[in-house]
């Protein structure tokens, strides 16, 4: 068949449902008709001319698709792996998750869960604070800056609070007790009058 000239198949010639041809440039498998093209196989394997794999389907197994003759989307009964780094401009995942590397946010991290357990040491890191909502502070630790060390609140009342070199400020009434039998209270010696204060 040469360039231009049309193999037609199904219907009419004048509307056939699938046509091959060549324009002379490129090639075509042109499906018109009213339902679908399918091209079935035992295994499907798309190919260049250099036979470099594009895609491979293996019948009751894998798809595989390749990015210059290397895997790197692998489906399994249980779901797909990926090899090499995938980029998105959204993520959605309703299951468990697990890393085993590291995880890097850019931006900011909301947990709805009723739980939050972090095993590990927070390193790089400038200020940390717990919060009920947005404007209600439980505790905050900074560890940069001239700012107070460690504030902790009862609800927007600030109660303890360690100041930049090391100063302790305790607001509020209570006992500091040492022994409960015998509540002798706890004996706090100071040597610096600055060091430790209440109110």
């Amino acid at each position: 068949i040469p360039d231009n000239k049309e193999l037609k198949i199904g219907n009419t010639a004048g509307t056939p449902d699938l046509k091959i041809y060549s324009d002379g440039t490129s090639s075509y498998i042109k499906e018109q008709g009213p339902s679908s093209l399918y091209i079935q196989g035992v295994n499907v394997v798309l190919e260049n001319t250099s036979g470099t794999n594009y895609f491979a389907g293996v019948s009751g197994a894998e798809a595989i698709i390749y990015h210059n003759g290397n895997a790197k989307i692998t489906t399994s009964n249980s779901g797909a792996t990926v090899t090499g780094t995938v980029v998105a401009d959204g993520l959605d995942v309703n299951g468990n998750g697990d890393v085993s590397g590291n995880f890097v946010i850019g931006g900011d991290l909301t947990v709805n869960g009723t739980t939050t357990t972090l095993d590990t040491n927070l390193t790089e890191v400038d200020k940390l604070e717990v919060s009920a909502n947005n404007s209600t502070v439980g505790a905050a630790i900074t560890q940069s800056g001239s700012g107070d060390i460690l504030n902790l609140y009862d609800g927007s009342t600030e109660v303890f609070s360690v100041a930049d070199g090391g100063v302790l400020t305790i607001t509020g009434t209570g006992n500091i007790i040492n022994d409960p039998s015998t509540d002798l209270g706890l004996s706090i010696r100071n040597k610096s009058t600055s060091a430790f204060s209440t109110s």
